[in-house]
């Protein structure tokens, strides 16, 4: 089949392709913008620009060309954070994309997107998760969203915000909030899930959330500083303390700029636990334990 992956040159999207590279078949059709450059050098790779700011660059980018057919699969994994306005971004985005593939004859699409609690106000960043995964189904191609939370890899933001935070400070100020749950799970796995949807009979606008572990945002923070630190973090609870500041010092000392931190720290005001685990049922197997998975990255990113 034909694979064309929107969002390639991010985290989750250059895993997949070597995924895809090394275990299947496949042709991957794979988007690159004029600041990123093209990624992995492959026979079976093929790196074409993409607009999404117009219907012509979002059909340009999944018709056929120079022999090679149209998109069968469309996997989207656009999220416009580093936009101020990312929200009407993502919406705009997403019903583009839905539209024309439905026009180019794509067979099928998967979205990787957020946990979404059912009964809180969503944050601003998962509100957009939302909203993208309506988008992207609303044209009639079958859609398999996925619903991840936090991912565990060196190229998270997420991740990245939880390792440094939790290496850098044995004592840690938080939030009362930030005892909220989260399913945190290894990015491998989540490229997993992905990689084995591809093909998979989708039932219009279906739902699989994936996840290893149910635990708080907090805790997730001190079992990373027992990996790091050789014991967890100590934790103190404040009734009130200004996104901003988080933030400020987030940026200052992972580089994650602080309006993608407070977006995506803004978020942790939600649960985002599975309730219905589906990565065994598609997959084959249990997702790695999310201590493993913590060690390994430790060891990376201590290089």
């Amino acid at each position: 089949m034909n694979i064309a992956i929107i969002g390639a040159r991010g985290c989750v999207g250059s895993a997949l392709i070597e995924q895809l590279v090394a275990t299947t078949d496949h042709t991957i059709i794979a988007s690159y913008r004029p600041e990123e450059g093209v990624g992995v050098a492959h026979g079976r790779v093929v790196w074409r620009f993409v607009d999404l700011g117009s219907d012509e660059g979002a059909e340009r980018f999944l018709s056929a060309q120079n022999g090679i057919g149209p998109a069968d699969v469309l996997v989207y994994l656009v999220h416009s954070l580093d936009d101020k306005k990312f929200e009407a971004m993502d919406r705009a985005f997403a019903d583009r994309v839905g539209r024309v593939a439905k026009k180019v004859g794509v067979k099928q699409m998967i979205y990787l997107g957020g946990i979404i609690p059912k009964k809180e106000l969503l944050s601003q960043h998962l509100r957009s998760r939302q909203e993208t995964g309506k988008r992207l189904g609303a044209h009639g191609v079958p859609l398999a969203e996925v619903r991840a939370s936090i991912l565990l890899g060196p190229c998270s933001v997420s991740y990245r915000m939880v390792y440094w935070l939790s290496r850098r400070f044995p004592v840690v100020i938080m939030p009362r909030w930030s005892t909220t749950k989260c399913s945190p799970i290894a990015l491998e796995d989540a490229v997993a899930m992905v990689s084995a949807l591809i093909g998979r009979r989708t039932d219009g606008h279906e739902i699989f959330e994936i996840g290893s572990e149910t635990m708080g945002y907090d805790e997730l923070i001190m079992r990373s500083g027992a990996v790091v630190h050789g014991r967890p973090n100590r934790v103190i609870y404040v009734g009130w303390f200004p996104l901003p500041i988080i933030a400020w010092v987030v940026q200052t000392i992972s580089g994650v700029p602080r309006h993608i931190a407070a977006a995506l720290m803004g978020s942790l005001k939600n649960d985002s636990m599975i309730e219905r685990n589906r990565f065994v049922e598609v997959v084959g197997r249990a997702p790695k334990p999310v201590d493993e998975t913590l060690r390994g990255l430790a060891q990376v990113m201590a290089k």
